[in-house]
């Protein structure tokens, strides 16, 4: 029997997928044969708890911090024999916890805020539950995981360690059976989990995005572009499903200091075109920013973005907000592995938001029933 739970950053996405999946349910009801309906009843009754309804609601767990950051969770249900599926979105916002320290001090200590929160906080709050899910006899674990952290660190560059490769082993050793996530970083990352015994569901959202690209604007005049040769495939493959041609950037990364760039080249035509830039990853948006000049020397009429992934970390937003002001972006088009509050887009209004709630809902179900993933709409 399913039920699905939540990581605190995670709250309103999970929401959204009980919400789908409840719609999902109804509609695969109406459809269903007698033994599917028997078990859509069951999901129902055993996941309806005090309300009394055919909704399936999230599951009863809590997440609380000691003073100095440890995280304790506890679960209020029962989940003895139940196919458990977490739903898991990284963080970079403090927690509230330590915003409350911060408050009440009144000293500048940015940098122990920062060590206590974001993406490792948030990675290690995911160990704790599934451990709990664990010792609480689940008969099955899985984290829907769309943004998988630590993913740029899938090889060796001079004295560095392979940490998606530690990450897949810990998540093995907390009890995770397995794991579904969107737009991995690099084809690779897939073995290592299954090296180290977690069976892994990987997606591309490139249908999605474009869905809604495509909606908002009238493909005329436009051209894909790779800001590094590593996307050029994704590139084309956008390219396609937009009917449009590819052209490629190529940067020299400084790979001894994060997020930093020392050259941009452009490989092809883009003078007069309304350009779309594709990447799995916006972080600081420092690659983003570099290339949309380049793209503007060269001639482009106006750049939009479409990223997987919207970190938006460090000076990303003063970046991106800097090129929209210029009148260079027109949009940043993501999904919402990242959570964002409503105040934010509405704050931010070249911020496009693409929920990826619907295929995960109907991603938990076949994967509860055992049934083929091939069949899902995106």
């Amino acid at each position: 029997m399913i039920r699905i739970f939540s990581t605190r950053a995670s709250t309103e996405v999970a929401g959204l997928v009980c919400a789908r999946l409840n719609s999902h349910l109804k509609t695969r009801y109406k459809k269903a044969g007698k033994d599917e309906k028997q078990v859509i009843e069951r999901i129902w009754a055993k996941n309806k708890h005090e309300y009394g309804k055919k909704e399936f609601i999230l599951g009863l767990a809590e997440t609380t911090e000691f003073s100095d950051g440890e995280i304790k969770t506890v679960l209020n249900e029962s989940v003895r024999g139940k196919d458990c599926f977490i739903i898991h979105t990284p963080y970079t916002e403090p927690s509230p916890v330590l915003k409350e320290i911060l408050n009440a001090t009144k000293k500048n200590i940015g940098e122990r805020v920062r060590e206590y929160n974001g993406i490792p906080e948030n990675t290690f709050e995911s160990f704790t539950l599934i451990d709990t899910l664990n010792q609480a006899r689940a008969a099955s674990v899985t984290l829907v995981n769309p943004y998988l952290p630590f993913a740029r660190q899938d090889h060796l560059v001079e004295r560095e360690g392979i940490t998606v490769a530690l990450l897949a082993k810990l998540y093995k050793a907390s009890g995770l059976d397995g794991i579904v996530t969107v737009d991995l970083h690099s084809s690779q990352i897939q073995g290592m989990f299954e090296v180290a015994g977690i069976s892994i569901e990987h997606f591309h959202a490139e249908k999605l995005l474009v869905s809604q690209f495509k909606k908002d604007h009238s493909i005329t005049n436009f051209v894909v572009a790779s800001p590094d040769a590593g996307g050029a495939d994704r590139a084309k493959s956008f390219a396609k499903l937009l009917g449009t041609e590819a052209v490629m950037c190529y940067k020299k990364r400084n790979y001894k200091t994060a997020n930093t760039i020392d050259m941009v080249e452009v490989i092809g035509e883009v003078a007069g075109k309304r350009v779309i830039l594709v990447d799995d990853i916006i972080d600081t948006a420092g690659t983003m920013k570099a290339v949309s000049e380049k793209l503007m020397k060269e001639g482009a009429k106006e750049v939009f973005m479409i990223g997987v992934h919207g970190l938006l970390s460090g000076p990303a937003l003063d970046r991106l907000s800097d090129l929209y002001k210029r009148g260079i972006l027109k949009g940043l088009y993501v999904t919402d592995s990242i959570c964002r509050e409503e105040a934010f887009k509405k704050e931010h209004p070249w911020y496009v938001e693409v929920s990826l709630a619907s295929v995960l809902a109907e991603m938990v179900y076949n994967l509860s029933q055992g049934l083929p993933l091939s069949g899902i709409t995106l």
